[in-house]
């Protein structure tokens, strides 16, 4: 690996310390922010932007149990 692929890695790395620091500016792109990634879900707007109000819950709720035995299954008319 080239230092030059080592800096353009480290600086699109997005991490835990950047989210919870909150946007900061690019030296390179002036106007945008690390936190203007739309998929960056540690941030509640992003979360809710991407999922929906109440993702989380829609997410994570609990699977109902199959309804057939797993080796039967029924056919169409």
């Amino acid at each position: 690996m080239t230092g030059h692929m080592y800096v353009n890695m480290t600086e699109n790395a997005t991490t835990i310390e950047q989210i919870a620091l909150g946007p900061r500016r690019s030296s390179r792109r002036q106007g945008r922010t690390l936190a203007s990634n739309r998929y960056d879900l540690g941030r509640e707007e992003n979360m809710r932007q991407v999922m929906g109000d109440g993702g989380w819950r829609r997410w994570l709720r609990p699977l109902s149990p199959p309804a057939t035995d797993g080796f039967s299954f029924p056919t169409r008319p």
